[in-house]
C-alpha cells in the first residue's frame, strides 16, 4: 500500500506543467475584448513556451507571436492554482500576458500596446496540453 502510495504522489508530480519550462497548449472557446465589450465565441488557442507566446485564431493560424522579455513570479503547476506575468514585445509593440488559474477558472489577460491603442482581450481557458 505504501509503495503504491509513494508511486501515485511521484507520477503525478512528475506530470506537472511548469509554465516556465513546458511548451504548453491553452484552449479558449470565447474572447472578451474589454474596449468594445464584446464576447466572441469562437475557438482560439494560444501555445507558451519558455521564449514565447503564440495566439492563433479559431483555423489554427497564427495571429500575433509575442517574445517574452521578462517574467514576474512562478507557477511551476498550471493544474493548481497560481499565476504569472510576462512582459512581452512583437514588432516594435509591447504588452503583458498575464496566465491565471483560481479553483475551477483558468484565464489568459492580453494587454497589449500599440500606437492605435491598449487593447486588452481575456481568453477562458477551457483545456490545458503540455506539448
Amino acid at each position: 500500500m505504501f509503495i503504491a502510495l509513494v508511486g501515485v504522489l511521484f507520477s503525478s508530480e512528475a506530470s506537472a506543467q511548469n509554465i516556465q519550462t513546458s511548451t504548453i497548449e491553452w484552449n479558449s472557446i470565447s474572447t472578451f475584448e474589454a474596449q468594445s465589450g464584446t464576447i466572441s465565441d469562437e475557438a482560439t488557442k494560444v501555445v507558451s513556451s519558455a521564449e514565447q507566446i503564440i495566439w492563433y485564431d479559431k483555423n489554427g493560424i497564427a495571429q500575433k507571436t509575442f517574445s517574452i522579455t521578462t517574467a514576474t513570479g512562478t507557477w511551476p503547476n498550471v493544474s493548481s492554482n497560481g499565476s504569472i506575468i510576462y512582459n512581452v514585445s512583437y514588432g516594435d509593440n509591447s504588452g503583458v500576458a498575464h496566465f491565471s488559474k483560481l479553483d475551477h477558472l483558468t484565464k489568459i489577460r492580453l494587454h497589449l500596446i500599440t500606437e492605435e491603442g491598449s487593447p486588452i482581450y481575456e481568453l477562458v481557458v477551457t483545456t490545458i496540453t503540455e506539448l
